[in-house]
């Protein structure tokens, strides 16, 4: 991912020991940055139902499910990149490096009787 210089030191950088800072009990804090308006977020790997990991951003107000990682060879290295790489897309966007949100809000869908009237 390409940078410009003057928002490197936006960019979130991975803690120096994962597991080292634990946010929830269970939870493992990979990265921190920080929204448009100041609000700081974590984002922590958890470990979901059936020896999978999850990636979560836990925001003032909210926490979003980022990703499951549902593969059986998926690995608590796999979901710590997963983390960091979303963590930077995330404090990317927010900075005005990236256009777009790396996880964008989703479309409801239109209600089925919408579509039976069709």
């Amino acid at each position: 991912m390409q940078v410009a210089a003057a928002h490197q030191d936006a960019i979130p950088q991975p803690l120096p020991s994962p597991g080292l800072e634990r946010p929830l009990p269970g939870s493992i804090l990979v990265a921190r940055y920080r929204a448009r308006g100041g609000a700081k977020h974590l984002v922590v790997v958890q470990r979901a139902a059936r020896q999978r990991w999850r990636v979560v951003d836990i925001g003032p107000e909210k926490s979003t499910v980022v990703d499951v990682l549902r593969a059986a060879g998926d690995r608590l290295a796999q979901a710590h990149a997963l983390a960091l790489d979303y963590a930077r897309e995330k404090q990317a966007y927010h900075a005005g490096v990236r256009p777009d949100d790396p996880l964008p809000r989703r479309r409801r869908r239109p209600a089925l009787r919408a579509l039976r009237s069709v």
